[in-house]
């Protein structure tokens, strides 16, 4: 495998996980691999014949550029993925390749098709299998790996400059592992170690960093996240509708078939985008009891309305076509609350996310992934109260959208 390399002389047959650089040169040349396969080399074609000779790149005011992807080989994406995987964010250009990838799948159902779909049998292979989508998992654990590692803390310095001088959430508001800063990156040692820091004291305590809004009214609702917040315009229906003039989502699918869904037909919805520059933990937006949550695997590429996703930087905006994300990989969260009926929390990883988490509580040692009711395993209901952390997301694009009965 790509992750797991056994070692040599290795008698116990155990698997040592590789490093990120050897996961790189293996993603490299299992690229060329499948680029020399003749049903992806059509599919490659028709993806490029797919493409709008021009997007509309994420500025305000949005201007027109070339697409890069134009009259590209299937070698070029490769190349591309191995610059994205050592990749570091600085505080201003975090959605660079993520808009650079969209431009190949916006608008393109054959781009989407290549990479999330394509069905192909490489290097003797007897089944045909998703290689491509395959290879870009491959490629996302690798990417975390490196995120994880010691090479990727360069910038930290500089993030935290970012968040001391140019935000209103200094240091001081998260848990530091040297407080003092006598190095330079106060004491974080990889890059998803900043990203997914934590609140100081879990934003618990009298004076949190995150004040919670009327928080015995239950009538008033809190943001899941720092966040991009807009109203979704999309009608909210048990099964797919197919839009002519109006947008729609399958609320049963982005559950993922929760026996929930029900309670959310012709419900109403919020979209919480979080920017790379944000804090990435994500908190309940209510106070109740969490009667369903679990991760729901799916694509991480793929995001076909991306002039409209993007917007003017306003990222989400309210005419986006949410029912993409119902084949994402995301975490679903369903509370129920004492008046106010059922709500739905969808935190949804994108584009090179590392990983979507629970958070396990550290008064009590609960996850807050409960399982499904009626399945084996099941540790709900979970009592919480709004404000109180959930999850976390390591490096990448993510999103909550929330749902209410």
């Amino acid at each position: 495998g790509l992750t797991c390399e056994l070692r040599p002389g290795n008698s116990t047959g155990r698997c040592a996980r590789a490093s990120w650089q050897q996961q790189a040169e293996a993603l490299r040349r299992q690229w060329g691999t499948l680029c020399a396969d003749p049903v992806v080399e059509a599919a490659w074609t028709a993806a490029i014949e797919g493409l709008s000779m021009h997007v509309m790149k994420s500025e305000n005011p949005m201007v027109e550029v070339p697409n890069p992807w134009v009259g590209r080989e299937c070698s070029y994406m490769g190349a591309f993925f191995g610059k994205w995987l050592e990749f570091l964010p600085s505080t201003s250009d975090g959605l660079e390749y993520i808009q650079v990838l969209n431009y190949f799948v916006r608008n393109n159902p054959a781009g989407i098709f290549f990479l999330n779909r394509l069905q192909s049998k490489t290097g003797g292979r007897r089944e045909f299998c998703p290689e491509v989508l395959d290879w870009t998992t491959r490629w996302l654990s690798a990417r975390m790996d490196y995120m994880d590692s010691g090479d990727s803390v360069k910038l930290i310095p500089a993030w935290v400059n970012y968040v001391n001088d140019d935000t209103t959430s200094p240091l001081s508001d998260y848990s530091v592992p040297d407080p003092s800063c006598k190095t330079p990156t106060c004491g974080f040692t990889s890059f998803n170690q900043w990203f997914s820091r934590e609140l100081r004291d879990n934003n618990q305590g009298p004076h949190p960093p995150r004040p919670i809004s009327n928080k015995d009214d239950d009538s008033i609702l809190v943001a899941p996240a720092d966040s991009e917040i807009n109203f979704v315009l999309s009608s909210i229906t048990l099964q797919t509708q197919l839009p002519v003039k109006t947008r729609s989502f399958d609320v049963r699918s982005l559950l993922g078939n929760s026996q929930l869904a029900e309670h959310f037909n012709r419900g109403t919805a919020i979209s919480c985008v979080l920017m790379p520059n944000n804090y990435h933990r994500f908190h309940s937006p209510v106070t109740g009891s969490l009667v369903e949550s679990r991760l729901v695997d799916g694509f991480y590429f793929g995001i076909s309305d991306g002039a409209t996703w993007f917007n003017k930087g306003n990222t989400g905006d309210s005419d986006m076509q949410y029912s993409t994300f119902e084949d994402f990989q995301r975490a679903v969260y369903i509370y129920k609350t004492k008046k106010h009926g059922f709500v739905a929390q969808i935190s949804v990883g994108l584009a090179e996310i590392s990983s979507v988490n629970p958070f396990v509580r550290p008064h009590d040692n609960r996850s807050t992934w409960v399982g499904v009711e009626g399945s084996a395993g099941y540790q709900g209901p979970l009592a919480v109260t709004k404000g109180d952390q959930v999850g976390f997301f390591k490096y990448g694009g993510s999103l909550n959208i929330l749902i209410f009965e």
